[in-house]
């Protein structure tokens, strides 16, 4: 497999993957690749990796997020993977990739809202956030450097209409 970043020829394969990957999933209520396509629109897809084995088989978008405490900021999500490789690390792989180059380009933490069982081990943690009124384990950081952040959590547009 091959990690690279989305080009105009991935957008309908990234929309098919996303609902295709989300569609059994209990919490989804099926927006997914419709947020996709309206972070792109609006200009807050920062960074869109594919993971391309013969064809799309995953996918994860980073947008900007706002704090209500210092530093740059970026929110990981939706992450798709195609349900029959599902649960064999590829989409901590483009991740991690992910992560590594938004810390090269000088963003000092990642937020996420998702299952602690999935991301712990790529190194997010809870606590010192709110999103919402969801439960504050599920609403994760993961710093680059020594920084702890605290408050709330202002996704993009697409993703706070959602």
């Amino acid at each position: 497999m091959i990690i690279r970043p989305e080009t105009e020829t991935d957008i309908q394969a990234i929309f098919d993957l996303t609902k295709d990957a989300f569609a059994p999933m209990g919490f989804s209520d099926g927006t997914e690749p419709g947020i996709i396509d309206a972070l792109r629109a609006d200009g807050d897809l920062l960074l869109s990796l594919v993971g391309d084995d013969d064809g799309i088989i995953a996918h994860v978008a980073f947008s900007p997020v706002d704090l209500t405490c210092a530093g740059r900021w970026i929110g990981l999500g939706p992450i798709s993977v195609v349900p029959g490789r599902q649960r064999r690390g590829i989409g901590t792989m483009l991740a991690r990739e992910g992560l590594a180059q938004l810390e090269c380009q000088g963003f000092d933490e990642c937020v996420l809202i998702g299952n602690p069982k999935v991301y712990g081990p790529m190194g997010f943690v809870s606590g010192g956030l709110s999103y919402r009124d969801l439960p504050e384990e599920i609403v994760q950081w993961h710093a680059f450097g020594a920084a702890k952040p605290s408050g709330k959590i202002i996704f993009a547009a697409a993703l706070e209409q959602s």
